[in-house]
């Protein structure tokens, strides 16, 4: 552990010369030295992305992105209802924040390339400089930190709506509306309906066991380290009326 904090203190060390030489760290100059957390984050994450909740896969482990983007800032000039007007880009980025772990998330790839550099801010500050961050208000939702619970609404054929301004900014950024994902969501969605409906007939019934077999199911997909919990949480509380502290000590 301590010569991991030595590899991130050198590679700090490294880019912040070229700032205090008034140069412009580009990609390259950031040495990747945060991959070798990726197991602790996936451990943190359940081996999910942090903003869509797909699940990894053996053959992709995810990749560590910076919620705050390090080598440069894509402005956003305009947000519509169905895409994002980019603006001009600034550099540097957070490049202070490039090798700090509260700036890291696990991400899946598809997450992670729509969302590039895009972080937008209400009134960002004309300099970007350390500290920036503890005055600014972001209008993406930093998965991690803030639980996205009641920032968006899911159906059950796997759509999602935002219900607030950075609700439909992290929507819009992270392409959380995208064809396959909402397909994942979907067969996930369609699985847990009939798992209630199943809950509900047992329940009418009183077949105590055909009750406890649903109920289990429904544990499963509303657990952390299920795929898509938000929206299996938020389907079964609309629908028997059980969030999801109640429903784990069932």
């Amino acid at each position: 552990m301590q010569k991991r904090r030595r590899d991130l203190e050198r590679a700090h060390q490294k880019v912040l010369e070229i700032i205090e030489a008034g140069g412009v760290p580009s990609e390259d100059d950031f040495a990747p030295v945060w991959r070798v957390y990726r197991d602790l984050l996936g451990e943190a994450q359940h081996d999910k992305c942090a903003y869509c909740e797909t699940r990894f896969r053996a053959s992709y482990r995810g990749a560590v992105e910076h919620h705050r983007p390090k080598t440069a800032i894509q402005e956003i000039t305009r947000l519509t209802r169905d895409r994002i007007v980019p603006g001009p880009t600034r550099r540097p980025g957070y490049w202070w924040l490039a090798y700090r772990f509260e700036n890291w998330v696990l991400s899946c790839f598809d997450c992670n390339a729509a969302k590039g550099n895009y972080f937008p801010v209400r009134r960002r500050n004309k300099v970007i400089k350390p500290r920036a961050e503890l005055s600014e208000n972001p209008w993406l939702i930093d998965p991690l930190r803030h639980d996205p619970a009641g920032a968006f609404r899911f159906d059950e054929f796997g759509g999602i709506h935002a219900q607030r301004r950075t609700a439909a900014y992290t929507l819009r950024v992270c392409k959380l509306d995208r064809g396959l994902l909402e397909q994942e969501r979907k067969r996930t969605a369609q699985a847990l309906v009939r798992d209630l409906e199943d809950y509900e007939n047992a329940v009418v019934s009183r077949n105590d066991a055909a009750r406890r077999t649903a109920l289990r199911r429904i544990k499963e997909a509303c657990a952390p380290d299920a795929p898509y919990a938000a929206m299996t949480r938020q389907l079964v509380e609309e629908r028997v009326f059980l969030d999801w502290p109640t429903l784990s000590r069932i």
